[in-house]
């Protein structure tokens, strides 16, 4: 994590442009971005987190792991026959997560990422290793679904407020449209799968781009700063 926070500070004060930029990251480049904020807040002027939180995770991916591993490359036609294949797997769009680290480089299906280091590291890709006792006092917005987000795991985020006291949480219901909430009660009470209809859904993800947009400019007010995407 440090390597990766270090990587984005060079980038930083090597554009004057993206002095004190606004940094927007997803997932470990949102934690990457969280990471900078604490341990050098003077070089960044809010954060944007989407689906990351400041937590080491409990959980694991050990699911999509032993299936990319049982897995047989030699049999594969097409990344949509091996997404057929990965049985072990029940919900499509993860399916679909994990064929799209397929390529066919000179005839033969292999994965793009390198899935052996990152199984047996995958602890310590998950630890959150901040500085303790930091605090970052700039705003944070972060952004989730109620679908396999880290946003919807309590203990996750109970690390929030300690760290970063003045930001904002918003919730997408069933990936559609995005709805704020201001506490881990309102989560749980409010945020939960299935809260938007069918009828409704249409209509939400129409409008998905301009609340994002809105969700941003809450950061981006006052207008003063640069943008700069990690992750």
């Amino acid at each position: 994590m440090q390597d990766l926070c270090s990587d984005v500070k060079h980038f930083i004060d090597a554009h004057s442009d993206l002095q004190q930029p606004i940094l927007i990251g997803h997932s470990m480049g949102a934690r990457t971005a969280m990471r900078l904020a604490l341990t050098d807040p003077d070089s960044v002027r809010a954060v944007v987190s989407i689906d990351a939180v400041p937590a080491s995770y409990t959980h694991n991916h050990g699911n999509l792991f032993d299936t990319m591993n049982k897995l047989d490359l030699s049999a594969i036609q097409s990344r949509e026959q091996a997404q057929r294949m990965m049985t072990q797997i029940s919900d499509l769009s993860t399916r679909a997560f994990v064929g799209s680290n397929l390529v066919l480089i000179n005839g033969k299906w292999q994965w793009r990422i390198n899935k052996d280091v990152l199984e047996a590291y995958e602890h310590h890709i998950h630890n959150w290793d901040a500085p303790y006792g930091v605090v970052f006092p700039n705003k944070v917005l972060f952004i989730g679904g109620t679908r396999f987000s880290r946003l919807t795991t309590p203990e996750y985020l109970q690390s929030i407020p300690s760290v970063f006291p003045n930001h904002e949480i918003f919730y997408s219901v069933t990936a559609s449209r995005l709805h704020p909430h201001q506490s881990l009660t309102q989560c749980n009470e409010r945020c939960q799968p299935g809260n938007s209809t069918g009828s409704d859904k249409a209509e939400d993800e129409d409008e998905d781009e301009d609340d994002i947009y809105a969700l941003l400019k809450t950061v981006l007010t006052p207008s003063n700063g640069s943008i700069c995407r990690s992750g």
